[in-house]
């Protein structure tokens, strides 16, 4: 028998991986990452704490440690920037309820059967009830879901505005906005600027009291919208936040047109993602992002090509793709 010609780590590895990745989320529902943030500890303080062995602690705490989450010195441990930002329920940037509603309460909607479903036949997989059907904004997971992608959209919305020259602009519309967390960052640094988030009903009432809660009130205003059937409001900016990877191409091109024809001239599109890169080869986490796209909607990551070719069908100028933080980036285009 021939000897094999490259290792089976990435094999494995891929296996392994969806045991990993849900103990890690383990921990985070258990509190290991907070109680760590305040409290370095031993393997027997957090053993004890949460209420597990201590060889099970230790299992969790390698794998903690192999993500570069946790570090272990003078006995004790510790957690890296990574897991204090963005795994600890108090942190401004905590992923907490983008983990529980879509990775822990959702968990049976990722099963293989489900995936497997969902891929074989091209229809995503039902979070509960259909993503962005009537049914859905009638339900609980309307209010899970707008959670969940605050939790996702609070870091990029800090940074994206730097990459951005809106001194000059007036009107800001955040289409499909959510609660308003990018509107929210828009006009901190933009302090001219005012804010209209397009949404349906059942979300505005939730939103409000986010923005209330900002105290940005009088310069965020919602407008309930369907924006593939209602009339678009005119405005100089319009911005879109993961908006286009949940529908098809077709769909896509009806949106960019019809915020083309409401653009002021000299106005702008920006497009706020996780682009694929030219070849569709990458980044890692744009191609796992795209995966979910495809089991969960209609729709897909694009890539930064894709995107530059329908905006110049339509009519736009002057297209540019601007990396922002991590894996996200905007493509800014003028009419």
């Amino acid at each position: 028998m021939e000897k094999p010609t490259c290792s089976d780590s990435k094999v494995r590895e891929i296996c392994y991986r969806i045991v990993h990745s849900k103990s890690i989320i383990f921990c985070v529902e258990i509190g290991i990452f907070d109680h760590l943030l305040d409290n370095p500890s031993s393997l027997n303080d957090i053993s004890s704490r949460c209420g597990i062995v201590e060889k099970t602690t230790q299992a969790l705490l390698s794998a903690c440690m192999a993500e570069e989450l946790v570090y272990y010195k003078d006995n004790k441990f510790y957690l890296h920037k990574v897991a204090k930002e963005y795994f600890c329920k108090n942190s401004s940037f905590s992923y907490l309820d983008f983990i529980k509603y879509l990775y822990i309460d959702l968990d049976e909607a990722r099963s293989y059967s489900n995936i497997r479903e969902s891929l074989m036949t091209n229809v995503p997989a039902k979070l509960g009830t259909q993503l962005f059907e009537k049914s859905f904004y009638l339900s609980d997971h309307a209010a899970k879901f707008s959670a969940a992608m605050v939790a996702k959209s609070l870091a990029p919305s800090m940074i994206w505005p730097d990459y951005v020259e809106l001194n000059d602009k007036r009107i800001f519309i955040d289409l499909g906005g959510g609660f308003g967390v990018h509107s929210v960052s828009a006009c901190r640094r933009f302090p001219q600027l005012k804010a209209y988030i397009l949404e349906q009903k059942e979300i505005i009432s939730l939103g409000t009291k986010y923005i209330q809660k900002e105290g940005l009130q009088d310069r965020i205003e919602f407008v309930r919208c369907d924006f593939f059937i209602d009339q678009l409001p005119e405005g100089e900016v319009y911005f879109l936040s993961d908006i286009l990877h949940d529908w098809d191409n077709q769909k896509c091109d009806l949106i960019l047109s019809r915020v083309f024809d409401k653009l002021e001239q000299n106005g702008l599109i920006i497009i706020h993602e996780s682009f694929l890169n030219e070849f569709k080869t990458g980044s890692w986490l744009a191609a796992s992002y795209n995966l979910s796209m495809k089991i969960f909607s209609e729709g897909c990551q694009y890539s930064i090509n894709e995107i530059f070719e329908k905006l110049t069908s339509i009519g736009y100028k002057n297209i540019k793709y601007q990396n922002t933080f991590g894996e996200w980036g905007i493509i800014v285009a003028f009419k």
